[in-house]
């Protein structure tokens, strides 16, 4: 049950939605999320903070959905800072600050890595803080931030991430949105003891659910209802590889692969599936693409395990109509459609690199059916560009036996 103070404009509000009536909906939300951040969260009962965001977020979808990204990027900045400073008044979060992962990213990275080393052990077994076991307080850590609540933050740090890439925002802006989410992602793990863990529990999960209560008014959006906590050190990763930082990024894929590989559901599947390939990605810019170089080698069998999860996901699936990834987006096999043909162009590279031209034909080739068949328009130009290439270099090749004959 909404408090009385903002149920009559929130409902207003979603029906205003539910009508295509956007400006009559953003009044209304835009109310209750003033009133909501003037009344003490005690007003809104358990988990506040994941109902008064839920708030702003529902705004926020109105705003973008009307054309008004700028102000709703506000927003969710708004709701998250809400989060953050509850977060911060929490006597355990003052307690851990001199524990490693209380450290912004990427200052950390090599504790991290260092940790990584010890928590993969073959039969460890024990439970690992990330190197915290001795200096973690006795404290109920929930007690201000339950663990939904946390993971509101992280989807809402995320959400800001993605504006800030696909809005133009500054380097600076959409990296610390990122590190922030894959920073709390990092405390959870450590406070909660989620960490996949090789003895293989399986109450230890990676995706977390976030219950709004009794209350079916309000209906957020997927990302802001159920977060896979590996999925902001993938992002992370893939910002540093933009950035041209390899090394960053192969340490947070390399954490990511930890996380989700006891997790064998279809959507940590696929999420294995693109981050091996943006392991085999990395790998292959790195390498002085020989045919002996170790990193080349390790490159072509990640990607080709790529492929290969993705094909075994996507190959019982009936997918009756071309060119309809777009349609997939809450479907969870949707990822290793954009993943499959991807990682079959990177094989190609690799086999053309290596001189292995009918390798790399029958890549490229398998590349382009798969992605016109899932409408990843992208991998579709590659692929028909790498075909033509490699059917040009084999005609001049041609060409040039004959004049030399």
């Amino acid at each position: 049950m909404w408090p009385v103070e903002v149920r009559s404009d929130l409902r207003s509000g979603i029906k205003a939605k539910q009508q295509d009536d956007l400006l009559l909906s953003q009044r209304y939300l835009q109310r209750a999320w003033d009133t909501a951040k003037s009344l003490p969260l005690q007003t809104f009962g358990s988990e506040p903070c994941l109902k008064v965001s839920g708030i702003a977020i529902k705004l926020a979808e109105v705003l973008e959905a009307n054309g008004a990204p700028d102000a709703a990027y506000t927003v969710y900045a708004e709701a998250l800072k809400l989060l953050q400073n509850v977060r911060a008044a929490d006597p355990a979060v003052t307690a851990s600050k001199n524990l490693w992962y209380s450290s912004p990213l990427p200052d950390n990275l090599e504790a991290l890595e260092r940790s990584m080393d010890s928590f993969s052990q073959e039969g460890n077994t024990e439970t690992h803080h990330l190197e915290a076991q001795s200096e973690v307080v006795e404290h109920d850590r929930l007690t201000y931030l339950s663990t939904n609540e946390r993971v509101r933050s992280i989807a809402l740090a995320q959400k800001l991430g993605e504006m800030a890439y696909e809005y133009g925002q500054p380097q600076e802006e959409e990296e610390k949105w990122l590190s922030y989410a894959a920073e709390e992602v990092f405390r959870i793990l450590a406070d909660m003891n989620l960490l996949v863990r090789r003895n293989g529990d399986e109450d230890h999960d990676v995706a977390v659910s976030m219950d709004e209560g009794n209350d079916t008014e309000l209906v957020l959006p997927p990302w802001a209802m159920k977060a896979n906590l590996a999925a902001p050190i993938e992002a992370l990763g893939s910002f540093y590889v933009r950035q041209d930082k390899p090394n960053y990024a192969l340490t947070l894929y390399r954490f990511c692969l930890i996380m989700i590989r006891d997790s064998p559901s279809t959507e940590n599947t696929c999420r294995h599936a693109q981050v091996l390939n943006n392991l085999a990605h990395i790998l292959f810019k790195l390498t002085d693409k020989s045919a002996d170089d170790e990193d080349m080698a390790t490159a072509e069998k990640l990607a080709l395990q790529a492929a290969g999860l993705a094909q075994n996901i996507l190959m019982p699936v009936d997918h009756k109509s071309k060119g309809d990834l777009s349609a997939m987006s809450e479907d969870p096999t949707a990822l290793c459609a954009y993943v499959l043909p991807v990682a079959l162009f990177n094989l190609g590279m690799m086999y053309e690199e290596l001189g292995k031209g009918e390798l790399a034909k029958r890549s490229f080739s398998d590349s382009y059916i798969w992605s016109v068949k899932f409408g990843v328009k992208d991998a579709t130009l590659n692929a028909s560009a790498a075909l033509r290439r490699l059917e040009h270099a084999s005609t001049a090749k041609t060409e040039a036996a004959v004049k030399s004959s």
